[in-house]
């Protein structure tokens, strides 16, 4: 017979039995959710923690979702970190909020904007149309307002809203009522949020296809790029290269075909996979072409097929576009045989007609291959408009008049002057690039868009007034200037290239979000006047040039990468947040004369630049000078020795500040008060010591950390349970027990694995023994609960399945006797744990149980947070 060690016993009920159960299944017991449409997402939700019901046990599915709590929802569910603010970003969103924090961290993360009276509404029911608008910005989605207009109530929904519509809407991620309509005003159900963040959590984001043109081994600028479906010949993406011979297409992922071509000259690249999240790179090499030039006719060669697509293909494919007389030229390569193919007019959205088969072209040259019919028949007036651009290009526009832009393929300004009416407001539901050459002035006036590009421009090239944009891409490897005057509104900015960022004097305009990524890295990117409702999300090494008249709210490093910091404008904060510390040490170098408001470092980070201005910076922030008697190193890391962690810790600051201490993967497990000067903390390593609510502690992983100690420390989390309070929670008022072995004695009936019910029997066996407190102890011993897991994890899917209801059936059983979490959390004495048990429990939890690695955070009045590694090691 299997003797089970006493020692194991009891915590494992209690951590597992009880606090995981009511970690991962306290809310997932609903009276309302049973039958649901969306009953299995709210379940699993609950049983993450991410939603919760209300006192009376209820969910409320079909009640409607404050903007507060959808924020909230979101940042539990993407796990966005919680940051507080000093002041006030939104005339109703003040400290002391319940979703203060919330929101400033949605604020930071650029997924919010608020109104335009300053204010974010948070008690207001959050639209659908709302809804997709953050979505689209938290996922980074490109805007398809064409996807909005196939609503029945399209021209219902707002102008601003209509990108993000259709880009949700595109990805799958909202869709619309049964009579066709999207509803754009309607609220947005507690259930609907559920499923619809469900969805968002679960996107996986295209890929990019990056690559360079050359011609003779230098950079080939105006290339065109072409991408296939592997083995395809329909055009999925077109780009066309810049100055540097540079390009970007974003894709799902997949396996395609790349070609290039210039006027005489192409490449092909074959086989280039995509990942989600990830860039392929290919390199395409031009080679002298064979140029074929012709006309293009309908079926019995009375009209010309205009303005329509080419297609030449042998894998791979080679586009071109007829003109207005069907007259096509296209550069194909050399000494191959092709198959020419078109599309209908006629027939939209159909797979292109083959024109003609075994087409033999020779060596590179040019070559008039005459009329080809096509196997159709066009009106005189077939075809479509705009002007040039290749097959599914984007549409050149020389002039932009008031009124609605909406071809699928997008426009295209590819010359300097004033684009946009004198009066009224021209609105774009595609894409809008601005290509205009390397020198010259272009102003963009009263012009509404869901996004626009900036592929080249010289240093003082664009400029902007009355302009609405969703998104703005600034691309341009040259170097760009875009000057935002009066009336300019920007969601969102992405800064892909070197670029300078203006506001123009005394104009009331905004970039919104402005996010610098990887395709500037190594580059300078400049910003000048007021910016301050902006905050600017750094991913990438880069040089940030701060004019005199800048004047920027926040800049976040958002990974582990070098900044430099020039120029003598001024920053509101500098936040570095607390995952980044996972990644690497970012450094942040100073000129003289930048001026920095506060620092809100939550990971480490190291200071360059000029010295005086690196002292100043530190002085800014609260300092860690010694603690348990060592004191900090490079990069703010302490290394501690356990025998100096007693009841009593020293620990000596340069101010009076806050002390948090967060444990990688539990949470934060304490804070204190402390003065400038020595403090003596007590109880250092004891979860809940100090100021702090342990509500949101990671209990799986307390548990798990738990299950992998040594019998000494096991027996001393034993010895730490109080058995009077776990007993009156067992107890409870409505017979807690016994309700519990009703549930497992059901779940007996529902499973056919030996292993599972035995075990089941043996936690039966022990909860019928509990007489009182004193006999708890002993009749519990018997219980092994990770034999149980392993059992179930045997069994199978229906097992398991069965096992899960219990858990939650269980938990529902807690929550209707007032038992929560905190309150079985206070069946254990963590300080009557010794500081060698304490040690090896915490230090399991990160996976390194020979240190426990302690993040700790000092914030002082004024906002100001810095962040001190400390490893504690037993020596």
């Amino acid at each position: 017979m299997r003797v089970k060690s006493r020692q194991t016993a009891v915590p494992f009920l209690v951590l597992c039995f009880v606090l995981a159960f009511a970690g991962a299944a306290f809310a997932a017991a609903f009276s309302d959710t049973g039958g649901h449409w969306a009953e299995s997402r709210i379940v699993e939700w609950a049983q993450k923690g991410l939603v919760q019901g209300y006192p009376d046990g209820t969910f409320r599915p079909d009640g409607e979702v404050t903007r507060a709590e959808f924020v909230a929802l979101i940042n539990r569910a993407f796990g966005i970190a919680k940051a507080g603010a000093a002041g006030a970003v939104f005339a109703d969103v003040k400290p002391g909020d319940w979703f203060y924090e919330d929101v400033m961290a949605a604020k930071a993360a650029g997924y919010i904007a608020g109104y335009p009276d300053g204010t974010f509404m948070p008690d207001r029911n959050i639209t659908r149309q709302e809804a997709a608008v953050i979505l689209a910005r938290l996922l980074g989605l490109q805007p398809d307002a064409g996807g909005a207009a196939g609503f029945a109530d399209g021209g219902t929904i707002g102008a601003w809203a209509a990108g993000s519509v259709g880009a949700v809407a595109r990805a799958g991620l909202m869709v619309g009522m049964p009579d066709g309509t999207f509803m754009p005003l309607k609220g947005t159900t507690r259930a609907e949020a559920v499923v619809l963040l469900d969805r968002a959590a679960a996107y996986k984001p295209a890929g990019t296809i990056e690559g360079s043109v050359t011609l003779d081994g230098r950079a080939a600028a105006g290339a065109s790029v072409r991408v296939f479906a592997a083995g395809g010949f329909v055009v999925l993406k077109e780009a066309v290269t810049g100055g540097d011979g540079k390009f970007k297409v974003e894709l799902a992922p997949g396996e395609y075909d790349v070609t290039a071509a210039a006027a005489a000259e192409v490449a092909y690249a074959g086989g280039v996979k995509v990942a989600s999240s990830q860039a392929a790179r290919v390199s395409l090499a031009l080679e002298p072409a064979a140029v074929l030039s012709g006309v293009l006719k309908d079926k019995d060669g009375s009209s010309a097929v205009k303005n329509t697509a080419v297609l030449f293909t042998t894998n791979p494919t080679f586009a071109a576009r007829t003109d207005g007389e069907g007259k096509f030229t296209v550069p194909v390569l050399p000494n191959r045989t092709y198959t020419v193919r078109t599309y209908d007019p006629g027939k939209k959205d159909a797979a292109p007609e083959v024109v003609k088969t075994g087409l033999e072209v020779g060596p590179a040259g040019k070559y008039d291959i005459g009329t080809l019919n096509a196997p159709f028949e066009v009106s005189a007036v077939s075809g479509g408009g705009g002007g040039g651009g290749g097959p599914g290009g984007p549409v050149v526009l020389t002039e932009i008049s008031a009124g609605t832009y909406s071809d699928a393929r997008g426009y295209k300004i590819a010359s300097f002057g004033t684009f946009g009416p004198a009066s009224g407001t021209a609105t774009f539901t595609s894409k809008l690039i601005i290509d205009p050459g390397d020198t010259g002035t272009l102003t963009l006036r009263n012009i509404s868009a869901g996004e626009i590009e900036v592929l080249s421009g010289g240093k003082s090239s664009v400029h902007t007034q009355n302009v609405n944009a969703g998104r703005l891409v600034a691309s341009a490897s040259g170097g760009v200037k875009i000057e935002a005057g009066e009336g300019t509104v920007i969601t969102t900015t992405e800064v892909q290239g070197e670029t300078h960022i203006a506001v123009a004097p005394g104009a009331s305009a905004s970039f919104g979000a402005i996010t610098i990524k990887s395709g500037a890295a190594g580059k300078t990117v400049a910003f000048s006047g007021d910016l301050s409702g902006s905050t600017v999300t750094v991913e990438a090494a880069v040089t940030l040039q701060f004019n005199e008249d800048a004047k920027l709210e926040k800049l976040v490093i958002d990974a582990p990468v070098e900044v430099s910091l020039s120029g003598s404008g001024s920053i509101g904060t500098i936040q570095v947040p607390e995952e980044i510390g996972q990644q690497g040490t970012p450094v942040i170098n100073f000129s003289s004369e930048i001026n920095i408001g506060k620092l809100e470092l939550y990971a480490p980070v190291e200071f360059g630049g000029n010295e005086d201005k690196v002292d100043e910076i530190n002085n800014k922030l609260p300092r860690i000078e010694s603690f348990a008697g060592a004191a900090p190193g490079d990069g703010n890391i302490i290394e501690a020795s356990l025998n100096n962690i007693s009841t009593t810790t020293a620990v000596k600051v340069s101010r009076d500040c806050s002390l948090a201490l967060n444990v990688e993967g539990l949470g934060c497990v304490s804070r204190f008060n402390l003065t400038a000067g020595a403090n003596d903390i007590y109880n250092i390593l004891v979860p809940g010591a100090g100021d702090i609510d342990l509500s949101d502690l990671n209990l799986s992983a307390l548990y798990s950390a738990a299950v992998d100690c040594p019998d000494g420390t096991k027996n001393d989390i034993l010895n730490a349970v109080d058995y009077d309070d776990l007993y009156s929670i067992l107890a409870g008022p409505g017979g807690v027990k016994g309700d519990i072995i009703g549930v497992l004695e059901g779940v007996l009936d529902e499973i056919n694995d030996q292993a599972t019910e035995g075990e089941i029997n043996d936690i039966i066996n022990a909860l019928e023994g509990v007489k009182d407190p004193g006999t708890m102890r002993d009749a519990l011993e018997t219980i092994v609960f990770t034999d149980l897991l392993d059992a179930v994890a045997r069994a199978g899917a229906d097992t398991a399945l069965a096992v899960a209801g219990a858990v939650i059936d269980i938990a529902g059983i807690l929550r209707q006797n007032g038992i929560s979490r905190d309150k079985i959390l206070d069946t254990i004495n963590f300080g009557a744990i010794n500081k060698e048990s304490l040690f090896d429990w915490l230090s399991r939890i990160d996976g390194n149980a020979s240190a426990l690695t302690i993040q700790a955070r000092l914030t002082d009045a004024a906002g100001n947070t810095g962040t001190y590694t400390v490893n504690i090691v037993k020596q």
